[in-house]
């Protein structure tokens, strides 16, 4: 059952200055067992500032990143945006629209094998679908140059799962 909640945040929370893991600790449970994934963990990142996470294969980067956006909790320590913590029990309203102000574009996202249209505006039919708005979409994302070389444009049949793009093309259309 989904809830729909109010704002009733400061504009704090909405005008981000800074994110803080103060000893965060996050484990999960393998064949009984309790695998920790982050110790101790420790960063403040600022508004502006770009960071890079780096680490071996397994080291827990994904993790990081899934608890920067909340996607996952922490088992312990605490993670604050503008010093308000995204998982304070007085007001649930906090992490939820922590996660509003996210976006997230993987690796290797999914494409659907429809029209390079119907993933810009992934989820509108192609009937309803405001071309105008896709075209501004993927001017902002920096592929529109290529769809406009294509012969069916942004009709272009994108194969199942992107097929027929590169990685980098398909985070655009993805963004």
């Amino acid at each position: 059952h989904n809830k729909i909640y109010k704002s009733e945040l400061s504009k704090s929370i909405k005008e981000f200055q800074s994110i803080s893991f103060k000893n965060v600790h996050f484990c999960y449970q393998k064949d009984g067992k309790y695998i920790n994934v982050v110790s101790d963990l420790n960063f403040k990142i600022k508004k502006g500032e770009r960071i890079g996470i780096v680490g071996k294969s397994g080291s827990g980067k994904s993790t990081i990143a899934n608890l920067i956006m909340g996607i996952i909790s922490p088992n312990s320590g605490e993670i604050s945006v503008n010093n308000e913590n995204l998982y304070r029990t007085k007001n649930k309203n906090i992490l939820y629209e922590w996660r509003k102000l996210i976006s997230h574009v993987p690796q290797d996202p999914y494409l659907l094998d429809k029209s390079i249209a119907e993933n810009i505006a992934f989820g509108i039919t192609l009937n309803q679908i405001d071309l105008d708005k896709v075209k501004i979409a993927a001017k902002k994302a920096y592929i529109s140059d290529y769809i406009e070389s294509l012969p069916d444009k942004y009709f272009t049949n994108v194969g199942d799962n992107g097929l027929s793009l590169s990685g980098g093309q398909k985070q655009r259309i993805a963004i």
